[in-house]
């Protein structure tokens, strides 16, 4: 390790606050992919005045944007949250002099299988929910001159992971999946890419008490019910509606 790395750990470690970009299309962090490198990567900054100069060249590049602070006592469960997004790069301060990047793996170390103690596997989707992200930051944030093949590409990417995933689902008392419906009249199960984003639906519905389900891409079809008009994958996050329909 770098004296550089080791000193940003240090102060990071000692840090009272941090500052991330968000991004507004997707409701979490905003990512980048390093032309180079490809890695995925997040903004971070020690000062909100730091984070608000680099915030407003991707505002002028049609990217909205906010500015979120999380104190010291959350940084690791904001780190962690990260690996489910498939994110495995940081940038902490980006455009300044102490600009340097940090692989997530060498900040924190996560278990090989997080989910080992509940002895079930974690159900997450990275790949997924990596390649919604950078479609959904590109169709609901840049206005024109977004290359057509471009979201082709991301839309077959993301379709290609989205088949091969299993997901969770909410279950009430009754055992029945709940419904969005939206002012135009669609009605909407939801689908959650991880458990963090099932917390994030409970937590906007503490009324109910939900229980997780699982299913298989494959099968969701089979779940819906007669007036559903497709499904709504992360509702607290990302909040993307995909065309699928029961099957009769």
């Amino acid at each position: 390790m770098t004296a550089d790395k080791k000193n940003t750990f240090e102060k990071l470690k000692g840090a009272k606050e941090i500052y991330v970009l968000m991004s507004d299309c997707t409701k979490m962090p905003f990512v980048l992919c390093d032309s180079e490198t490809y890695d995925d990567e997040v903004l971070l900054f020690y000062t909100e005045e730091e984070a608000k100069t680099e915030g407003k060249k991707l505002v002028d590049a049609n990217h909205p944007i906010r500015i979120l602070k999380i104190v010291n006592q959350y940084f690791l469960s904001f780190f962690s949250s990260l690996f489910p997004m498939g994110v495995n790069c940081l940038i902490i301060g980006k455009g300044t002099k102490e600009e340097i990047r940090i692989q997530l793996n060498e900040l924190i170390r996560r278990p090989d299988n997080p989910g080992k103690s509940s002895g079930e596997k974690l159900i997450e989707n990275p790949e997924f929910l990596l390649t919604a992200i950078y479609l959904m930051q590109n169709l609901r944030g840049k206005k024109k001159d977004i290359p057509v093949q471009e979201i082709k590409d991301l839309e077959e990417e993301m379709m290609a992971h989205y088949g091969k995933g299993k997901y969770l689902i909410a279950l009430n008392p009754d055992k029945q999946i709940p419904v969005l419906k939206k002012e135009d009249g669609q009605i909407l199960q939801p689908l959650f890419t991880d458990v963090q984003e099932f917390l994030k639906f409970q937590n906007m519905n503490k009324k109910i008490k939900y229980t997780i389900g699982t299913v298989e891409a494959k099968k969701v079809p089979d779940m819906l019910s007669k007036e559903t008009t497709g499904i709504v994958l992360n509702p607290m996050g990302i909040n993307m509606q995909l065309n699928i329909v029961r099957k009769e």
